[in-house]
């Protein structure tokens, strides 16, 4: 499906985050309630910030909150968020690439499939526009 880089622009409320996994198991990274937003820009900035909502002690690690920032393009289904600042060091000057889904007001981004011992997983995450 092609996507017209013009349908993303705007301000997205997470609604879910899952991996399914190839043995039949889902997961919620962020529990079953996370809350993000995520920000298109038409000058071709991306934003997204997701955590858990209930998030424990303070002193947490960094699993229970995704934070990046850069520039984004559309191409052939997909949009790459070319990140320039993230919360997660590794991020930093990488590609993500998630296949996209639009339909009305909800976006379903979906990154390439992980392998963990095993078991082939993959992330969907569906976004709602904000009014």
């Amino acid at each position: 499906m092609s996507v017209h880089s013009s349908a993303l622009i705007g301000t997205w409320i997470l609604e879910s985050y899952t991996l399914s996994g190839s043995d039949g198991s889902v997961r919620h990274p962020l529990g079953s309630d996370p809350v993000g937003i995520g920000i298109y820009t038409a000058d071709g900035y991306v934003s997204a910030q997701l955590m858990r909502r209930e998030r424990g002690a303070p002193d947490r690690d960094r699993r229970d909150y995704i934070a990046y920032a850069g520039r984004w393009t559309t191409r052939e289904g997909t949009v790459s968020h070319h990140v320039r600042l993230a919360l997660h060091d590794d991020w930093i000057d990488t590609d993500l690439v998630r296949t996209v889904t639009l339909s009305d007001d909800r976006l379903v981004l979906e990154p390439p499939s992980t392998e963990l011992n095993g078991v082939t997983f993959r992330s969907r995450l569906t976004w709602s526009r904000s009014s």
